[in-house]
């Protein structure tokens, strides 16, 4: 190999390498070395090509260095003067010219030639005290003096006076002079006082013997670069804050989605499945990324329909029955180049109800009766579809005709008058009869009632109920035979029939009426029969009665009766005068019982308002649960939802309170529209205390939402019957405030209605229990976090096993490091063991219930461990509280355990729960004292981080799943967690993602 000369920096980096050829790393090399990595690697490239070293690629991006054994090499082969000097180790006089043979002199006169050819870079030569020796033409335009202005001149005259006050000038020149060159980038001022940004590169000239002559300085205006470059910054910051909004808004929009919902890539795949269409599907999250077809048992319309979307790459929505949940689905599926997307709603209520409409439908058009909607002036807007039947028309020719024109003229005066009568008397529903002109010419006899709905919404008109009445016109000269045979009939149909004869006053009842009102065979008198109707509606039968007497005027009448046993009964009361000579004689009648006809409309009546009572409650529990995360103190939130639910039309008044544990009581602490009424009850939680039976004591020891549909029925409300009567509800919930088995208070929502609650309304309510247990839970980690002080709580046990009575023979220690909590009040906890305590590890972990499972990630010796914890009360106090594990050891028997809580928090609770769980650990040492930076600092790099997000980053920490080689898999980290493997690597993703972005952003802050 040729002798190559070496310069120092190069000599200084090819020494750091033993002959024997052992390979080092670019970070070792680095190491040896006072230069960045970046330099290092540089002058290990030049050596490598220059022959001194080997070196070659290992894994994805590392690379190995090593000396070849025959180099031969070392600092002594450099030779003074020579290596990376620049035109100045040529021209050290600065003329352009050296006292050399006639070839370097010609060699030189190029080099001066070509460096006074470039105008973008400014080129010039120091003495060896940074006076100006060379000004080449780059330099007059970058910098703006000429050369008779700045030769002799100090180089500190381009730095800025801040930049001189530092020495920077001096300090650039001594490191050049150390490392041969320095290159260095900042502000620099031209001649007419404005500052460009420069990229300088100064380098140190020597001449044969190793002396200092001075310096090569090359300068490069970056100014538009720089701009550049900040101005792309700027634009990755915004387009990274708008990404980072975009999937934020994302998830809040996937985390609403009420409907099924489910995606599928090109493979046809899962690949995301939200909660609602995991549940009716049966799946869970470890159908993620498995066949749809093999988790799924479709229809053949849904495959066909599924076929037609990814064929046509057009959206296909169809209705399906899906038979493994007897319901039917309405499902849109949405296709796209990466795999359709699936969206599905419960549509089995609308089907049923499309269903009962088509019967209503065939009832209308096969009915005699004919119920129509007009317009104040009498025109048809809509007939029932019945009017062909009856009338003789079809719908469309009727409607926008005016219907008095219809009526016969002897009749339309009077029904003019009545329709003109309701129109100027609200609540006035007139009952009038005239003949109608049918399709064929001939007159039909109508019975109409009308009703003014034009305040309705949903009818905005006059609806006037007609019925064909023109047949029992025709009977009624039959009525006394028709009677006879009522008597034989009405048995089997449930029909009475009556007469009052006008001269005694005498009532007349037929079998059929002492049957439906279980009377013994003994007529009433007309008082007596009277005083059978429920008094609200006494009056109303009484008027028909006197009105049929007095002017002739038949009725058909709706009305409440108390039989004979007590039992009330709806009955339709039809009577019909008979006159002589124009004097009514006798008053002839039937009655029939309409009771379950009643009771389905009055079912049906409750069952809509139940409806919209419940559509009303899912809108506002979506809304609080909107409202109380944009909430900062846990008094917001309470207060919040409070004055929500009291300013909804379903709810009288609401409130929330918290729990005495020493007083064992509750105390209110949040309250709307309650005019007093939670400062007046006392509610207790001693179960020996009668109001501790209530909702509110039930909820909070059950942990269940309580509900009384009938105040003044249910035998636990007793206590509070009269206060309930002073306040006005009929009806109440109390809903536990619980998070991870933390129990935060409850909150009690009040109704003026009768037998509210009910399976449904209780279901959607109980979720705000859920959705504020969590937002309080959140604001007290958050406190935790932000707080610059904690108290700090260490307890102790002596011989732990003994006091628990475990069987364990035990020596060495057990360090529990690190707490992370899962879902369903389950904890991981990490620690080590040395060798002798593991076998007692292994014994408590079969002892004790709530130790789950244990994993060693050793095989021998001392070794970490996992411990998977389940229902540990004092481990979701502390999680709710947002407390942090300080120290959990076991050494030598005894146990000692301290924690940090904020001095917010309630301390008292977690002593309390301390003590309540394990009665022979005492505390040994409560003080408050200032938490450290490096807390603060990883608290506030935490923050940003969901709970799923914070639990997969630790455990995949703890566990050593960034470890190389890894101590665990990813889909161990997610069976230990109880999650699915995609779910973990989304979470942990995220979770990276942010604390990285944090990290990057505190060190450009």
């Amino acid at each position: 190999m040729a002798s190559q000369s070496l310069t120092t920096a190069l000599q200084e980096t090819l020494d750091v390498f033993e002959r024997d050829g052992v390979p080092l790393t670019t970070s070792e090399v680095t190491d040896s070395l006072d230069v960045g990595r970046r330099s290092t690697y540089e002058r290990l490239e030049r050596l490598a090509d220059r022959g001194h070293l080997e070196t070659k690629k290992v894994g994805a991006s590392a690379r190995v260095w090593w000396r070849s054994p025959d180099a031969g090499y070392s600092s002594a082969d450099a030779a003074p003067g020579t290596g990376d000097a620049s035109w100045d180790d040529a021209i050290p006089n600065g003329t352009g010219h050296v006292d050399s043979d006639a070839d370097s002199r010609q060699a030189n006169e190029v080099f001066a030639e070509l460096i006074d050819a470039i105008e973008e870079y400014a080129i010039f030569s120091l003495d060896a005290d940074g006076h100006v020796r060379s000004w080449n033409p780059g330099a007059e335009q970058i910098k703006g003096y000429e050369a008779d202005e700045i030769l002799g001149r100090h180089f500190s005259t381009f730095y800025t006076e801040s930049d001189v006050e530092a020495g920077v000038p001096e300090q650039n020149l001594t490191a050049a002079a150390e490392r041969g060159s320095v290159e260095d980038e900042g502000w620099r001022v031209r001649a007419d006082g404005t500052r460009f940004w420069a990229n300088v590169t100064i380098t140190a000239m020597h001449d044969a013997e190793g002396t200092l002559q001075g310096f090569a300085k090359v300068t490069c205006d970056m100014t538009a670069r720089r701009e550049y470059e900040e101005t792309l910054e700027e634009q990755a910051h915004r387009l990274k804050r708008q990404r980072d909004e975009f999937e934020n808004e994302l998830d809040t929009v996937f985390e609403r989605i009420s409907d099924g919902f489910y995606a599928l890539n090109e493979e046809l795949c899962f690949l995301y499945l939200n909660d609602h269409a995991a549940e009716i599907m049966g799946l869970d999250e470890s159908a993620i990324g498995r066949p749809f077809f093999d988790e799924v048992a479709v229809t053949d319309s849904f495959e066909a329909a599924l076929q037609e979307a990814l064929d046509t790459q057009e959206p296909v929505i169809m209705e399906d029955y899906y038979e493994p949940v007897d319901r039917w689905f309405s499902n849109a599926i949405y296709p796209s180049e990466s795999g359709p997307s699936v969206y599905f709603r419960d549509v089995t209520d609308r089907k049923e109800r499309e269903q009962e409409l088509a019967q209503y439908a065939t009832l209308f058009e096969e009915a005699k009766d004919v119920n129509v909607i007009v317009e104040p002036d009498g025109t048809f807007r809509y007939l029932t579809p019945s009017v062909e039947n009856v009338f003789g028309y079809e719908q469309a020719e009727l409607v926008g005709e005016v219907g008095f024109e219809y009526i016969h003229p002897e009749d339309r005066d009077e029904a003019a008058a009545e329709f003109a009568k309701m129109l100027e008397t609200p609540g006035y529903e007139p009952e009038i009869e005239f003949r109608f002109e049918r399709g064929d010419g001939s007159w039909i006899v109508l019975e109409a009632l009308a009703r003014d709905l034009r305040d309705d919404p949903d009818i905005e008109g006059i609806v006037i109920y007609t019925r064909d009445v023109t047949e029992r016109k025709e009977r009624e000269r039959e009525l006394e035979r028709a009677i006879d045979l009522l008597h034989k009939t009405e048995r089997t149909a449930d029909v009475g029939g009556w007469e009052i004869d006008t001269e005694t006053m005498g009532v007349f009842w037929t079998d059929g009426m002492f049957d439906i009102l279980d009377l013994p065979d003994e007529e009433p008198s007309l008082d007596e029969a009277l005083d059978m109707y429920h008094e609200d509606d006494r009056e109303q039968v009484e008027n028909a009665i006197e009105s049929a007497l007095d002017d002739a005027t038949p009725f058909d009448v709706e009305a409440q009766v108390r039989t004979h046993s007590g039992e009330m009964r709806w009955l339709r009361i039809q009577g019909v005068p008979e006159t002589v000579d124009g004097e009514v004689v006798t008053l002839r009648g039937a009655a029939q019982d309409v009771t379950e006809r009643k009771e389905r409309e009055r079912e049906l009546q409750r069952q809509r308002e139940e409806l919209a009572t419940l559509n009303n409650l899912n809108t506002i529990v979506s809304e609080i649960t909107e409202t109380v995360i944009g909430k900062s103190t846990r008094e917001e939130i309470e207060t919040a939802v409070c004055e929500a639910l009291a300013a909804t039309d379903s709810y009288e008044f609401a409130w929330l309170a918290g729990i005495d544990s020493k007083g064992n009581t509750f105390e209110p602490r949040a309250t709307a529209e309650t005019d007093g009424y939670a400062e007046e009850i006392t509610v207790s939680l001693d179960p020996n205390d009668s109001t501790s039976r209530g909702p509110a004591g039930t909820a909070i020891r059950e942990g269940e939402t309580q509900v009384v549909r009938d105040v003044f029925a249910d035998p636990d409300f007793e206590p509070w019957r009269d206060i309930a009567a002073e306040y006005g509800f009929s009806s109440l919930a109390a809903i536990p405030i619980v998070h991870r088995g933390t129990v935060y208070g409850v909150l009690g929502v009040y109704a003026a209605r009768q037998n509210a609650f009910d399976t449904a309304e209780r279901t959607v309510i109980s979720r705000l229990g859920e959705v504020v247990g969590h937002a309080i839970a959140s604001i007290e980690r958050k406190r935790a976090l932000m707080s610059e002080e904690v108290v700090e709580l260490t307890f102790q046990v002596r011989n732990v096993f003994e006091a628990l009575d475990l069987p364990v023979t035990f020596s060495g220690t057990i360090t529990f490091d690190e707490l992370v909590p899962v879902a369903d009040d389950s904890f991981l906890i990490y620690g080590t063991a040395t060798a002798d305590a593991r076998e007692g590890l292994a014994t408590i972990n079969d002892e004790r219930s709530t130790w789950e499972t244990i994993t060693f990630y050793d095989e021998d010796g001392e070794t970490r461990f996992e411990l998977k914890l389940s229902e540990h009360p004092v481990l979701s106090t502390l999680a709710s509280l947002g407390g942090s594990l300080e120290e959990s050891i076991i050494e030598d028997g005894d146990y000692r355990l301290t924690v940090h809580l904020a001095p917010s928090a309630d301390v008292n609770r977690f002593i309390d729960i301390v003590q309540e769980q394990y009665p022979e650990m005492e505390m040994v040492t409560r003080h408050q004292r200032v938490r450290t930076d490096d807390e603060g600092e990883s608290d506030a790099v935490c923050e940003a981080l969901t709970d799923s997000q914070r639990t997969a980053l630790e455990a995949a920490y703890h566990s050593g799943f960034f470890e190389w080689p890894r101590d665990s898999a990813g889909e161990d980290v997610a069976d230990s967690l109880g999650i699915a493997p995609p779910t973990f690597s989304q979470h942990l993703r995220k979770a990276q993602k942010k604390v990285v972005g944090a990290v990057l952003s505190a060190d450009r802050a």
